[in-house]
Order: structure tokens, then C-alpha cells, then sequence
């Protein structure tokens, strides 16, 4: 951020205004221009600022009336502090009535203004008689502050509006200085550290025309802190010649030159402190000259600059020497405010503080397209109108040399963002770009020689699955290339709809079907959401080989103007599907209801989730190497370059690959979700004719034995343990109850050859299987469940621990004890 101070007698009130209000106030007031001047110094009509009192409406002066003609006579007294009035009938004579027919002293005149001395600091003043030269026309009264200062500080004249329509308050017309010389800083820079950092602009102003005595030498000092060092000075001559520190004189053109001259001259000026002398008629080396530089003793040294002259003719109005400081900032130097301590000799006055500069680590902008709230849908490639999903920003350089050549800068966005391409603008150079086309998310851009603003253009694309609800921020990080790491705003992405699920009213059963599901509103998020011919899917997340699936259902639309077409279940009742005839111009509601559900009996127990997915809300994936929705309009032409993006069959003789050739791989590396949202949906349980209540005692078998213990009682099996695999295989049937499982509650299915554990856990296994489905989790039981004497068999220890019962083994006594419940 650039910045205006000026330290005149190091006071931070230059224009500071102290304004009491009346209730009829009704003017807006300034000062015309605030000079600096010594205490002796008296204004006329050559020089006077005036005081300048305007209506803030057409006919505050009239009492508020608009359509009046007529101003109302205004009287009111105008009081000074440190100067006092002069010339009391010039002020009368030289006040004008701007906007009115006639002023006084001018013929036609027909409005007096009459001044009135109260003390040598205060006047009475009245205003009378004055019509509008046009209607709808402001007045505004201009009075001269002819007046003589009188000791160092601010001269200010405070507005007593007295009865009239006039707003009161202070304000301050002049400085008085002592000395004969001001300082201050014109647009204080940021810098950071390097050679040639461009700092604030040092302007020295005589006070009075003529305060730097003719045939006397000056000298002005300019002292920077520790580690902070001056540049060479340049002094300008006139065109494009300099006086440079040996007292020469050099030429550096910067037009009518060749090219390879214009740039070097531009290097030498753009890293030199130029010294201008504004006011005198020329500046030499020689007595000839208004201004001779004395070049044995102008010079820089380290954090001192000196330049020192001679005036050998007054200027022909105020004189004053700017310089424009360029500076080294080394690797010490203390980040903060940079001030420059200013010593004069001969007339030119000393002063401290001139802050030039703000020291920082690091200078650069961020600007984003439309402030960075430019929005995108997820799982998009398009927007409603057909346009590429795209985004332009710019880094600037806030402080000069921030970007360094030949380094790499860093962009990197969320890693549910892809990148598809990206292009530079035209001050910035493609080829410099590093963009791995896989779907990453994140490039790179190599800085050239003098860049200090970059544009990007940047085509991409967000998963549908991003991990927020509602609306996120596009963060870019950038980093590298001589700037702070920073993060910024890019833009906003959306997810296209909201969800919500109705309440489940009961558990559903396994083993039963046609059973009543929750009803499902989708809203869209804004109009257009859905897109238009495409396919919404309300898709079961799991559904384990079909056991649990959607056997019919109805859709509306309950608010909105969407116009839906052909819905289904699809995928053998994997989930219900709509298509979207006519898309919205109004945000709308779809309510899937009367869902029946089928639970076979091999469903897993536990909680089920719908996701939303389809080509309404999803374009940018694949499904086995295809891509699904508009992805498959992108084209990629020949070369190595992506000339266009939109499939466009009327390009005749134009050599272009199919979308596999190019963006197709994009996106099948990215990785995309085939879904934009996943709710909770259903729960599914225990059916209640398999829920018994069956308490769980220790137990205890042994291999080749048909007797085992449940507690203290003795029970028989018909087919004794044995040992496969290392494992104790045991009859389902009989170790069901012993381990405190319902007998009902294991069902064998003949044709899948199947046995299903119904307990706290659902658990399944095959004959001839090792493995153990664990609510649908596969789980490797070392054996594999077999079938002896017409009873299944399978290994208990792995059967127990799915169950969460604590075992022991006795190898001795090729015995198991299973524990009691605690």
C-alpha cells in the first residue's frame, strides 16, 4: 500500500479540521491551497489562498427553497489564529459570489459584500443582494485571506456562522516555517531487500521565492540507517543529460536511440537516485548556471548522500529539489519504517524523521476475477451458458525486485481442484509454464527477466465428492520465486443440490421385502442446477451382491419449474433415476416418496447410505475409460497443443485426435467421484422372529469328543470337534446356543450353500471358503467351513472372536474354554 505523508515541522496536522455544527448548517467549506511561509510574510492578491464557502444544495442559501432565485443575506465573522486581517476593503472588493449574476467591482453587478473589522484577527462579514445567474445553479462564496502570519505554526481562520445558513468550523490556510526550507516524502514505497529499491521521493521546497540565497553555497545531507545505502546520484541538466558524481556530464537518451541503447539507459536511470532542480532557469557545472553542482563535494557514501551547489540566480517562483531515491537494502538492514535525517548548511534547514520507505519481507498482490467470488459448480467442466469452467487472476509486485528471474513460482489449489490448463497473458510467456496434464492441482511458472505483473487463465475442474456441504472458498497458495508464501481467494465452488432425508419410521428387516423406506427431498442449491438432459441417480452406496435393494418408488417436483422425464429404478434396484427434461429458471425440489425396499436375508446389519450422482449433476468423470456427461465434448487437436475444447465436426481438414488422446487422460487420472453428495439413509436389523434372549455361560469342548460343558450342565453333540488347518472346526448348529446365539438366528441356505450368523453382527460363510463376510467385511478364518456327516462345520476360535468372546486353548488337553459374559 502506497502512502502520502508530509512532515512539514514534523507535525501529522496539516490538514486537520476542528468543525462545530449548527442546526441550520448548510455549506461545505476548504481552503483553496495551503502554502508554507515564513513569519514575516504577508499575502495579497498575488498569492492569497482563499476561503471558499459553498452550498451543499441548490438553495441552502435561500433558506432551503431550491427553486429560489434570491439569496438570503448571510452574515457571519470569520476569527484567525496566529495572523491577523490586512487590507480589510480588498478583502471586500475581491470576494466573489461564484454562480451568481454579478460580483462587486463587476458591471451589472446587484449583490454587495461588506467586510467589517471586529480586532486585527476578526471581521464581520455580510453577503446580500446576490440572484442566481442560472436556475438549479450552487453559490459559493470566494473570500481572500488577505492577512499577515505571525510566529511559526499553522495560520487557521475559523468560520463563526453566526445566524446564517452557513456550516461553522476551522481550517488551516498557511504554514509558517523557520527557516528557509521544507521537507517531506511524496509516496512512501515498499521495499524489500536488494539493490535499487525505489523509495519515496525527497522534496526540499523553499519556503519563500528566493529563501536559498543567490551567490551563496548550500548543502544538503541525507542520512539513511544502518544497512541501508544510497544508490549513484544522478543531477539533471536539462533533456537527457545528467551530471553524474565526477562532475560529468552524460547523455541518456531514452527515444530516438536503438533498442539495445534505450535499455541500457533505462537500466542506468531506473538504478541511479535522480536529483532534480525545479524553478531554476538551468543547472550546470559552471558559474553560467542558475544552479552550479559543486561535484567535488555531491557524492553518495554508503547511507549519506550529499549534494552541494551553488545558487547563482533566484528561481522565478518557489525553487525545489526533488530526489528520487533509489536505495540498497543489504542482508542486516531492520525491516520497518526507513527515515532519512536531513542536515543543511548555508539556507537549507535540517530536519529529521522523512520516513521514505516500509522495509518488508516480501511484496506482492493478489487480484482474483470478480474479487475472488466468481462461483463454480462441482463436478462441472461447463457452465449453464456452455462456457469452460475458467478463472483469471494476477500477481503484481508491491515492492520492486519481489519476483526473481529464473525462479519458479508456486500455485497450488485444494486437492479436490484439477487442473486442466493453464494460459499466461501476454506479458508473461507460456513457455514457461510447468503443467503436469494428469489432473494435478497445481502448476508452475518460471520468472523472466523485468517481470513485476503476471495473469494466468486457468481451466479447471472440481471433484463432485469436494468435502463440504453448501458453498468453499478456492484457496491458491502461492510461494517461491522471492515472495512470501501467501494464500488467497480464488474463487467460490458449490455443490449443485441439498439433501434430506426423511425420518425412518422402522428398522428394516432382513428377510423381508416391499418394506417402507425414508422419503428423499433434493433442493437445487440455485436455478439451472440440475442439467438438462441429464440422468439424477439416487445410488445405494452398498448394497452386497444385490441383498439389499430399491424395488419401486415415485418422484415430483414440489417447488420450482423443473420438468422431469422417465424415472426408474436402474442396476437390478441399486438405485432410482429421473431425467431431467426441461432444467430450471427457478430453484426446485424433487421428492422422491413411496420407496419400497427388498432386504434378503444375507443383507449385512447395519446403516446404509444413498449417494447423488448422475450426469444432472456429474460431467467430468470416467466409468470404465468413458467419460460420462459433457466430458466427452472435449477435444484435443494435434501438435501437442489444445487448439479447442468444444468437439466442433465442421472443422474440415482439421487433423484432431478423439478425447482419449488428451483430456480423457486428465481426468481418468484424477481420480473423480461419480457422486456430489452422500447422506445416511437407512438402517437395517436383526428380523424380530430371530431375536431370542439367550444368556451366555462358559463353555468348554475337546477334540473328539461329542460331550462338552455349558456352565456346570453337560450336553451332547452328535458329531464330535476335529482339527483342519490347525483349527477346532465345531457343528454350527450346536455351538450357536453355547456361545449365546440364538438357534434361529443361523439360517443355511441349501443352493448357496451358505450360513448366516444373525448376532450383534451379521456373519456369513461359504462351504469350501476360507474367507468370512463380517457385516459384508471379508475375513480370512485360516480354514475353510466344510460339511461332515450332513452338519456344517466351521473354525470356532475365529467364529468367537468376530462375536467379541474371549477364549483360552489347553494344547495338553486339546481342550477350548470359552469365558462367560461379564
Amino acid at each position: 500500500m502506497r502512502k502520502r505523508i508530509a512532515l512539514i515541522l514534523a507535525v501529522a496536522m496539516l490538514f486537520s479540521v476542528i468543525m462545530p455544527m449548527s442546526v441550520s448548517a448548510a455549506s461545505s467549506n476548504s481552503v483553496s491551497y495551503v502554502p508554507t511561509v515564513d513569519d514575516e510574510h504577508v499575502f495579497d492578491s498575488s498569492d492569497a489562498p482563499e476561503l471558499r464557502i459553498e452550498e451543499d444544495s441548490t438553495g441552502d442559501f435561500s433558506d432551503g427553497d431550491s427553486s429560489a432565485v434570491m439569496m438570503e443575506t448571510q452574515v457571519f465573522r470569520l476569527n484567525l489564529t496566529n495572523a491577523d486581517f490586512v487590507n480589510i476593503a480588498d478583502i471586500a472588493a475581491d470576494t466573489r459570489v461564484q454562480g451568481a449574476v454579478g460580483n462587486p467591482g463587476v458591471p451589472g453587478t446587484d449583490g454587495t459584500v461588506r467586510v467589517s473589522r471586529r480586532t486585527d484577527t476578526s471581521v464581520t462579514v455580510t453577503v446580500s443582494g446576490f440572484t442566481r445567474a442560472n436556475a438549479g445553479d450552487d453559490l459559493r462564496i470566494d473570500i481572500p485571506l488577505y492577512t499577515e502570519m505571525d510566529s511559526e505554526g499553522e495560520a487557521r481562520v475559523t468560520i463563526d456562522q453566526q445566524n446564517s445558513n452557513l456550516t461553522g468550523g476551522t481550517y488551516t490556510f498557511a504554514i509558517v516555517a523557520d527557516g528557509e526550507t521544507t521537507a517531506f516524502v511524496d509516496d512512501v514505497e515498499d521495499i524489500s531487500r536488494g539493490r535499487y529499491q525505489r523509495a519515496g521521493d525527497i522534496i526540499i521546497d523553499e519556503v519563500t521565492t528566493g529563501s536559498l540565497s543567490s551567490g551563496d553555497s548550500h548543502r544538503a545531507r541525507l542520512r539513511l540507517p544502518n544497512n541501508f545505502e544510497w544508490e549513484n546520484i544522478l543531477i539533471h541538466q536539462s533533456g537527457d543529460d545528467y551530471i553524474n558524481e565526477s562532475g560529468t556530464v552524460v547523455s541518456l537518451p531514452t527515444t530516438g536511440v536503438p533498442a539495445s541503447t534505450i535499455e541500457a539507459n533505462e537500466r542506468t536511470l531506473g538504478r541511479s537516485t535522480i536529483v532534480r532542480f525545479e524553478g531554476w532557469t538551468n543547472v550546470g557545472t559552471t558559474a553560467a548556471e542558475a544552479i552550479q553542482i559543486n561535484a567535488a563535494d555531491t557524492e553518495t557514501d554508503g547511507r549519506d548522500l550529499s549534494i552541494d551547489f551553488t545558487v547563482n540566480s533566484a528561481p522565478a517562483s518557489r525553487g525545489s529539489i526533488i530526489i528520487g531515491s533509489r536505495i540498497n537494502v543489504t542482508r542486516d538492514a531492520n525491516y520497518g519504517e526507513v527515515s532519512v535525517n536531513l542536515t543543511g548548511r548555508g539556507d537549507i534547514s535540517n530536519q529529521s524523521g522523512l520516513v521514505i520507505a516500509e522495509y518488508m519481507d516480501f511484496g506482492a498482490a493478489f487480484e482474483a476475477e470478480e474479487d475472488g467470488e466468481k462461483e463454480f459448480f462441482v463436478g462441472r467442466l461447463f457452465d449453464n451458458n456452455d462456457e469452460e469452467y475458467e478463472v483469471e487472476f494476477t500477481i503484481e509486485e508491491t515492492v520492486d525486485n519481489s519476483f526473481i528471474s529464473g525462479r519458479d513460482i508456486d500455485f497450488i489449489f485444494p486437492d479436490w481442484i484439477h487442473v486442466i490448463d493453464v494460459e499466461a497473458s501476454d506479458d508473461a510467456e507460456d513457455g514457461t509454464i510447468s503443467l503436469d496434464k494428469d489432473g494435478e492441482n497445481e502448476f508452475s511458472y518460471t520468472i523472466e527477466d523485468d517481470e513485476d505483473e503476471l495473469t494466468f487463465n486457468v481451466r479447471f475442474t472440481a471433484n463432485g465428492n469436494a468435502p463440504f456441504d453448501g458453498t468453499e472458498d478456492i484457496m491458491i497458495k502461492i510461494s517461491g520465486g522471492g515472495i512470501e508464501e501467501m494464500e488467497q481467494v480464488l474463487a467460490v465452488a458449490k455443490k449443485p443440490v441439498t439433501v434430506e432425508v426423511g425420518e425412518q419410521v422402522e428398522m428394516l428387516s432382513i428377510g423381508t421385502m416391499k418394506q417402507d423406506a425414508p422419503e428423499i427431498l433434493i433442493s437445487e442449491t440455485e436455478a439451472g442446477a440440475l442439467m438438462e438432459d441429464g440422468m439424477l441417480r439416487l445410488h445405494l452406496r452398498e448394497t452386497y451382491g444385490g441383498s439389499i435393494r430399491i424395488d419401486g418408488f415415485d418422484v415430483e417436483v414440489v417447488e420450482g419449474d423443473i420438468e422431469l422425464k422417465d424415472d426408474d429404478t436402474y442396476g437390478g434396484g441399486v438405485g432410482m433415476e429421473v431425467e431431467i427434461d426441461v432444467e430450471s429458471t427457478e430453484a426446485s425440489t424433487l421428492r422422491f416418496y413411496n420407496i419400497k425396499m427388498d432386504v434378503d436375508r444375507s443383507a449385512p446389519m447395519g446403516e446404509y447410505q444413498i449417494d447423488v450422482r448422475g450426469t444432472a449433476v456429474i460431467e467430468n468423470i470416467t466409468d470404465d475409460g468413458d467419460l460420462i456427461g459433457r466430458a466427452d465434448d472435449y477435444q484435443f487437436f494435434g501438435g501437442g497443443v489444445q487448439d479447442e475444447w468444444r468437439s466442433n465436426t465442421n472443422l474440415a481438414g482439421t487433423n484432431y485426435n478423439t478425447v482419449n488422446d488428451h483430456v480423457a487422460e486428465i481426468l481418468k487420472e484424477a481420480d473423480f467421484s461419480s457422486r456430489v453428495f452422500r447422506a445416511d439413509y437407512v438402517s437395517v436389523g436383526t428380523p424380530i422372529n430371530l431375536q431370542e434372549d439367550v444368556t451366555r455361560e462358559e463353555v468348554s469342548m475337546t477334540v473328539g469328543q461329542t460331550t462338552y460343558m455349558v456352565g456346570s450342565e453337560q450336553m451332547t453333540m452328535d458329531v464330535a470337534p476335529f482339527v483342519q488347518d490347525n483349527r477346532l472346526m465345531v457343528p454350527v448348529a450346536h455351538v450357536s446356543r453355547a456361545l449365546g446365539v440364538s438357534r434361529n438366528a443361523v439360517v443355511w441356505d441349501g443352493d448357496a450353500r451358505t450360513v448366516t450368523i444373525y448376532a450383534d453382527k451379521v456373519m456369513q460363510m461359504e462351504i469350501g471358503s476360507r474367507t468370512m463376510l463380517v457385516n459384508g467385511v471379508p475375513s480370512d478364518m485360516g480354514a475353510a467351513a466344510t460339511i461332515v456327516s450332513e452338519r456344517t462345520f466351521v473354525p470356532v476360535s475365529r467364529f468367537a472372536r468376530a462375536l467379541g468372546i474371549d477364549y483360552t486353548w489347553d494344547a495338553a488337553a486339546q481342550t477350548v474354554t470359552f469365558h462367560e459374559e461379564k
